[in-house]
């Protein structure tokens, strides 16, 4: 007769000592030879817990059983706590296995017979190890809650650090100085308010900053490093948040700007969905967003918007009448805005070469997710109608029919909705890359005669800030990579403003990158609402802090063309 072994231990500090395994195989081998079997193969399983059958070494036993089973009569063990100390169902899947393959399991410790005695027993032995188990579950847990306590992460450390062990063999957690460069770069790039989660993902990939596959990490995994507390020194542990011992990566000043960038979503509220520049413009001497306001004109010339400060704080005593703006005067302000940016030919060319590409990878995706939802509901509609005449031939009750119905119905509904708004987002896809090309070839008055979604995409694809002082000036704060094609254009037209302002011209490869992140974005928005379908919720491009110089922006009058600053 032939047998094989399998033994196993706990906790890696068992395997390493080892004593524990060559007991088992001692025992297992001598008691092979007293009940005279030859022992064929000895499966030995460190340092894993039996909680459940998902053991490496476990399984490939399995798979051998299955391979050589005419060549195996039976299966020795120390106890039957090394096989499992899980759930019952665990024992019935050993117990099943052993029938097909005719194994017999015999225990060195525990008695084997198959009398109501032994059963009793083993019954008994399966649910002081399962007590067991619980119990150090229990303790370890407590075990983990102390040293949260006492301001030691007890779980693996987050990319940034790394777990190690001091000479007295406690752990700790080390700065990884590899990639504690790139996380804080991450918040450095995010913080500037010129990169969305995916074009930040792309970004460090460029830099270097890859998973242990080599692949650029997702847009989620930004996410999630960017809002974690570990990286200013503290962390959360059962929903409690501890102060660590560990050294932080990032200032805390650094982390809540992060924080700032999450909740400035860049799209208008709820009800801004008739008044472009709502939550756009703020006043100068209170600090408080201009609130919108229609009124009808006299003498029947139509509605009419305009627009003036909250006055919150309660700052303008004297009232408003001198911190109001029609929509008309705006829209004057953002055309002459518009019309001091130029982007080189060549960058055109390059980015509709680029569209092209992105276009075809996003549709093909859109039409295999329509086809999907389609062929689903023309399976919900054969459930619906089968269900009908089950219920017309008494196969089913009414009752199970109007909850089984019910619950198709809804998703059938659901389903047809979606395929209408999926139609709706590749609709608007185009017609916002039409618009921003339209906007890159400088068409004459692009801004004035757009509709209130259009202007809103162009808004915040350039503008950063704009604030409103007393007297009718606009101030208006463009990105930092528009404000720069501004001002080397004002600057090949007046050779005055070139003792102004000192600005590096951006190079075309930056102002590519730009708009294409712009429109990657647009592209892949999956939008589900109308006021939120033209401006990305979380990924659209965010506010940037100016650069070169640069930070006063454009201003200009109301009721004039322009009034630039000298």
């Amino acid at each position: 007769m032939k047998a094989i072994i399998y033994v196993r231990v706990s906790t890696e500090e068992q395997a390493k000592k080892g004593y524990s395994i060559d007991g088992q195989i001692q025992r297992d081998k001598e008691y092979a030879y007293r009940m005279g079997y030859e022992v064929v193969k000895v499966f030995v399983e460190q340092g894993k817990s039996a909680k459940d059958l998902n053991r490496p070494v476990l399984q490939t036993m399995f798979k051998f059983i299955k391979t050589n089973y005419k060549d195996i009569d039976a299966l020795i063990f120390w106890k039957w706590d090394r096989l499992s100390r899980g759930e019952d169902s665990d024992y019935v899947e050993l117990g099943a296995m052993f029938k097909k393959y005719g194994i017999t399991p015999l225990s060195t410790e525990e008695n084997n017979d198959n009398s109501p005695e032994a059963k009793l027993m083993r019954r008994i032995t399966f649910a002081t190890s399962t007590y067991e188990l619980d119990k150090d579950s229990q303790r370890t847990k407590m075990g983990m809650q102390r040293k949260a306590e006492e301001g030691h992460f007890p779980s693996k450390a987050p990319i940034g650090y790394i777990n190690k062990r001091d000479s007295q063999d406690k752990g700790y957690i080390a700065i990884d100085d590899k990639n504690a460069f790139y996380i804080k770069k991450c918040f450095e790039y995010y913080a500037s308010g010129m990169y969305s989660l995916d074009s930040l993902g792309d970004k460090m990939y460029k830099e270097g900053f890859k998973d242990k596959y080599g692949r650029p990490y997702k847009a989620r995994k930004f996410e999630e490093i960017l809002k974690n507390v570990f990286y200013i020194g503290d962390f959360i542990w059962a929903g409690v948040r501890y102060k660590g011992k560990h050294k932080p990566i990032i200032s805390t000043k650094l982390f809540y700007k992060v924080q700032e960038k999450f909740g400035h979503t860049n799209k208008p509220a709820h009800n801004d969905k008739q008044h472009t520049y709502k939550r756009l413009i703020k006043c100068d001497k209170c600090g408080c967003y201009f609130t919108a306001e229609t009124k009808k004109g006299s003498h029947n010339s139509g509605n009419y918007t305009y627009y003036h400060c909250t006055n919150k704080k309660k700052v303008h005593l004297n009232g408003l009448k001198d911190w109001t703006i029609s929509e008309y005067g705006l829209d004057l302000c953002m055309q002459f805005v518009i019309d001091t940016i130029e982007i080189p030919d060549k960058v055109i060319k390059l980015l509709k070469d680029r569209i092209v590409s992105s276009l075809d990878k996003v549709y093909l995706a859109e039409n295999l997710k329509v086809d999907r939802q389609a062929s689903r509901l023309k399976e919900l509609n054969l459930l619906i109608k089968k269900s009908y005449e089950d219920k017309l031939k008494g196969s089913i009750s009414e009752q199970e029919f109007n909850m089984l119905s019910k619950e198709w119905q809804q998703e059938r509904d659901l389903l047809s909705i979606e395929i209408k708004e999926s139609t709706e987002v590749n609709k608007n896809i185009y017609r916002n890359i039409d618009l921003i090309i339209k906007f890159c070839n400088q068409i004459p008055d692009i801004f004035i005669n757009a509709s209130l979604e259009e202007k809103q995409l162009l808004l915040r694809m350039i503008i950063d800030e704009i604030t409103y002082a007393e007297g009718g000036i606009i101030q208006v704060k463009l990105k930092p990579i528009f404000e720069a094609l501004r001002v080397i254009k004002l600057t090949s037209i007046d050779s005055q403003v070139a003792n102004v302002r000192n600005t590096k011209k951006p190079t075309n490869s930056e102002i590519l990158e730009y708009l294409s992140n712009f429109i990657k974005i647009t592209v892949n928005s999956k939008v589900r609402t109308v006021e939120t379908r033209i401006i990305p919720n979380k990924k659209a491009p965010e506010g940037a802090n100016s650069l070169n110089g640069a930070g006063g922006g454009i201003r200009t009058h109301a009721y004039r063309n322009h009034n630039p600053r000298s």
